[in-house]
């Protein structure tokens, strides 16, 4: 009876670790990504003539290329929105883009002009951006982009 006891024993021992190694090939790693829910509100005014444009999306799983919510020519002198995302997942990046394509290096964004945006995550405000006449235009156009990345989820 010994003998059988001492037997089963050794082989739970030497059957343990092999199960074990199981259960890793089987294991996703890491938590599954937590989901959030995103809208952008943005605004702008005195926007006639500024070639406006508000961008907003988040990368895909691959890690490649946006997945865009929104990519919208504003026309216009006025705007005031809410893009509402689908929910998005910790493991991607979400981004909000916006530019006057008409304004090129060397001009002037005309006083009171502006196009801001706000990033709520789950109803919490997270990031705003504001271009107006303060705002710089670089070699193309002025553009501004805040990114929530997905290691500030």
């Amino acid at each position: 009876m010994k003998k059988l006891a001492l037997r089963l024993s050794l082989f739970f021992v030497m059957l343990c670790p092999l199960l074990s190694c199981a259960d890793e090939d089987a294991r996703v790693d890491g938590p599954a990504p937590t989901l959030h829910n995103v809208k952008v509100r943005y605004s702008g005014a005195k926007l006639n003539d500024l070639g406006a444009y508000v961008n907003a999306g988040c990368n895909q799983e691959d890690g490649f290329g946006p997945t865009k919510n929104m990519d919208s020519d504003i026309s216009g002198g006025t705007a005031k929105g809410t893009i509402t995302s689908y929910k998005v997942p910790t493991s991607k990046d979400y981004y909000v883009t916006l530019a006057f394509r008409q304004i090129k290096a060397g001009s002037r964004i005309p006083t009171g002009a502006y196009l801001k945006a706000e990033i709520l995550v789950d109803d919490v405000l997270r990031k705003s951006i504001q271009i107006d006449n303060t705002t710089i235009p670089g070699t193309l156009c002025v553009m501004e982009q805040a990114t929530i990345q997905h290691t500030e989820w």
